[in-house]
């Protein structure tokens, strides 16, 4: 085999391995971004395993100094040469768990527990199987090692204790900064007292259950009505409200309408209707707002770590979105799920920007009445649960073994009228890989005018003939198109290929990459 005999080459040798050793993580940053931390280090495993036979067989089998490698070999028993193996099958398998703890829990946890057991168990198994060497030095590194893994899976820091779960001073995002990594500290540090201030005031007041304020009497708003015929100077906008049962979770709920628009008369107001007078100040209709994911709205942008993303699969996997979900966790699994609260914080929002019905609940929510109509559930404008809509990717209805069977519900929901409408993400992107879906769904005969596309963007040229056609509904969503892609929705070359203007519109996605809500959108889509 090759021997290294100059002592500086070697140092250097040495130099080199320990920073290939420490190092090779960093390698993932040239690989895909999609490649999963483990199963980059099992690809990783297996590149080591190769080099190393290429090198035996190499460098191990020629030179003067020592034995050759396959002489090595043969001389060595059989049951050394399995231990070996196992070994490196068990090495192998525990780092393989190692980065995937660092996956999800980050390295500033998953490292110190996992090495800090390792040490542990380490120690003393090879004690009890040799028991040799100082005892009191070894029980105390066992006792100091066991302490600090503990210490830092509890969550503590040398600051102090973690907050206490059931103190409200714990929700303080400017006391208790939660840990991130990836992003630098300025953009969370900037973002705390937002969100703190966010979480404040969605607490609820008092211990005792949420209540709904229901209103049981008829309002007549008087002031400037502008209608989308014509301008009534001095009018009236009569609101007349009834208990409705919507089913499901939502249950019983007071539901206003409009049921009249007219000039001001003191006959026009109906008996025992209270007047609000907006006298001087217009009344506009609401937006529709068709498409938006209402509980993410408490919160302000994040910011990619990547100029450009091809499609909606890729940017969910961008460190800084992690982090950016680490820090708003209001509606996680933690325990502090405040679903209810941030959707009704993202419903007022969207209402300070004229929205009056928004698309894109969480479900029907427990304690959740609607501050605003939602599209797709049964506070909608028609009473009734026949619009549908999904954030999972179209490829549900082509991929896998229930494809066939997820398709033909579709269809049926179609043919019988219990559906009327689909909303789901179409193409978003701009890669030939996420514009796969369209050729899919052409295929299968679902380019029909019950779908509504959210966003659309990979569509292009003939394309937008069959959307025509088809007469399919399209919701443009300018900025966060041109936030995560840097293209937009060709809506020019759907205009020129005969989609009608009336089954464009356009809404703000939501508040991580999107508006806050439809007037700022409008002058994104003006501009």
């Amino acid at each position: 085999m090759v021997i290294v005999e100059s002592y500086p080459i070697a140092v250097v040798m040495c130099v080199v391995t320990m920073l290939c050793w420490g190092s090779w993580a960093n390698t993932q940053k040239l690989a895909s971004k999609e490649w999963r931390f483990q199963l980059f280090y099992w690809d990783c495993a297996i590149g080591v395993f190769l080099l190393s036979l290429i090198l035996a067989f190499t460098m191990g089998s020629s030179g003067s100094g020592g034995r050759c490698f396959c002489t090595d070999l043969v001389q060595a028993d059989g049951k050394w040469l399995g231990s070996a193996f196992l070994g490196g099958v068990i090495f192998n398998l525990s780092n393989i768990l190692l980065v995937a703890a660092i996956d999800i829990a980050g390295l500033a946890v998953a490292f110190p527990v996992g090495v800090g057991l390792a040490l542990v168990l380490g120690v003393i198994t090879t004690y009890i199987a040799k028991p040799e060497g100082n005892v009191p030095m070894l029980a105390a590194g066992v006792a100091g090692s066991w302490y600090a893994w503990q210490y830092r899976a509890s969550g503590q820091t040398t600051a102090g204790p973690g907050p206490d779960p059931g103190d409200d001073t714990a929700n303080d995002l400017s006391d208790n900064p939660p840990a991130v990594a990836g992003a630098d500290a300025e953009f969370f540090l900037r973002n705390n007292a937002v969100n703190a201030a966010v979480l404040a005031s969605l607490k609820p007041g008092g211990s005792g259950a949420r209540q709904e304020v229901r209103l049981n009497k008829t309002v007549a708003l008087r002031g400037t009505v502008v209608t989308p015929d014509k301008v009534i100077e001095d009018g009236i906008v009569v609101i007349e409200y009834a208990d409705q049962e919507l089913g499901g979770r939502m249950g019983s709920r007071s539901v206003g309408t409009i049921s009249k628009v007219a000039e001001y008369s003191s006959g026009a107001v109906p008996a025992g209707a209270t007047v609000v007078d907006f006298s001087g100040s217009c009344i506009y209709p609401g937006f529709v707002d068709m498409h938006n994911h209402v509980h993410y709205n408490a919160f302000d942008l994040w910011q990619p770590t990547f100029d450009l993303f091809p499609n909606r699969d890729v940017w969910p996997k961008d460190p800084r979105y992690s982090d950016w979900k680490k820090l708003n966790f209001y509606f996680g699994r933690d325990g502090r799920n405040m679903t209810v609260e941030v959707t009704k914080f993202g419903e007022i929002r969207g209402l300070l920007f004229g929205e009056t019905t928004m698309q894109g609940y969480n479900g029907d929510l427990p304690g959740f009445y609607g501050l605003t109509r939602g599209i797709e559930n049964k506070s909608n404008l028609f009473g009734v649960d026949h619009i549908n809509q999904t954030v999972m990717n179209v490829s549900m209805w082509y991929k896998g073994s229930r494809a066939e069977a997820t398709r033909e519900r579709l269809s049926s929901g179609f043919a019988s009228g219990k559906v009327k409408r689909y909303i789901i993400h179409l193409c978003e992107g701009i890669d030939d890989r996420i514009r796969e879906e369209f050729v899919q769904l052409k295929q299968f005969n679902l380019i029909r005018e019950e779908i509504i596309g959210i966003h659309s963007t990979a569509l292009r040229g003939s394309d937008w003939d069959d959307v025509a056609a088809a007469r399919m509904k399209v919701v443009w969503s300018p900025l966060s198109n041109l936030i995560l892609y840097n293209q937009t929705t060709d809506i020019k070359g759907a205009l020129e290929r005969g989609v009608p203007f009336r089954n464009i519109s356009f809404a703000p996605d939501w508040g991580p990459s999107g508006t806050p809500g439809m007037l700022y959108e409008a002058k994104i889509v003006a501009r």
